[in-house]
């Protein structure tokens, strides 16, 4: 675990923060298996990759939708994560909390052991119905590595697009 001490006469020695030095972790893709507005109880999926060669393991995720036409409403209470991908699914991964911040929307998924390299795992949302407005929804994704202090990295941007087909 890499750590930087901020050099600020305000802050203690203790207060250091960790980052992830090496391979980075990569967000793969997004799925929505159904992709139709107003679509009830419908998952997305999110396949991130943390690789072989990382220095660090990963601690926890968030996710935080853009400007978008609506709001996604999600029930934090389903929240998944497993290894694999959607169409592959291996053991489950155990979360220990999920919270959403009401100002920023930021849902953040943290796991009840850190994400070890070489794993390639999915976390998957479940929304109470698909936004009721088509067109392309983004999200914006950011990996913390597992400890203390972790600073987040930008792993790009989910895009889901919702169709009307009637």
């Amino acid at each position: 675990m890499a750590s930087i001490l901020l050099l600020n006469p305000q802050v203690s020695i203790a207060q250091t923060r960790n980052f992830f030095t090496g391979k980075p972790p990569t967000f793969v893709k997004a799925t929505v298996p159904h992709d139709t507005i107003n679509w009830r109880l419908s998952w997305y999926y999110f396949t991130l990759n943390l690789p072989v060669d990382s220095s660090e393991s990963l601690g926890k995720i968030t996710i935080t939708p853009g400007n978008n036409f609506s709001t996604i409403d999600f029930n934090l209470a389903e929240t998944q994560a497993f290894m694999g991908q959607v169409n592959q699914r291996g053991e489950p991964i155990n979360i220990q909390q999920v919270n959403q911040d009401e100002a920023t929307q930021t849902i953040e998924v943290i796991f009840t052991e850190p994400i070890e390299p070489n794993t390639l795992f999915t976390v998957g949302l479940k929304a109470r119905q698909n936004p009721n407005v088509e067109g392309v929804y983004l999200l914006r994704i950011h990996a913390f590595p597992a400890g203390e202090n972790p600073v987040g990295l930008d792993l790009g941007v989910a895009r889901l697009t919702f169709y009307s087909f009637w």
